[in-house]
């Protein structure tokens, strides 16, 4: 599984990776993004981030490419973009980025992205 893309924010390494899965329903494994957290001060286990638990265990339908952070509105925030076109928004799902949580889905090729980001952001 090789690494992809690597951010650090708030003492906590993003690591972006592939790795196979496979459906509940028994079809074969495909390959999709893998987005885990590490804490870079050992203080806690690494965590893998996904859109759904149950659903969609994982960050990208396929390969994390890239990562950045930022702020938003003061609190930190992760976007990640996969090789499917996508880019998803994470958020603190609590006190830290360690327990993240999907925030904004831009869809693939998304004309006037600002507008798009801004539009969905304030409502």
């Amino acid at each position: 599984m090789p690494v992809t893309s690597l951010a650090e924010v708030d003492g906590l390494l993003l690591c972006g990776y592939e790795a196979p899965y496979t459906h509940s329903t028994g079809q074969d494994p495909v390959t999709v993004g893998m987005l885990r957290v590490i804490s870079l001060h050992g203080d806690q286990p690494s965590v893998e981030v996904v859109i759904d638990a149950q659903l969609a265990p994982y960050a990208h339908e396929q390969c994390v490419s890239c990562i950045a952070t930022g702020l938003l509105a003061g609190a930190p925030i992760v976007c990640t973009g996969g090789e499917e076109g996508k880019i998803r928004l994470w958020k603190a799902g609590g006190p830290s980025l360690f327990s993240m949580v999907l925030y904004l889905r831009i869809p693939p090729h998304t004309l006037h992205l600002d507008f798009y980001v801004n539009a969905h952001l304030s409502s």
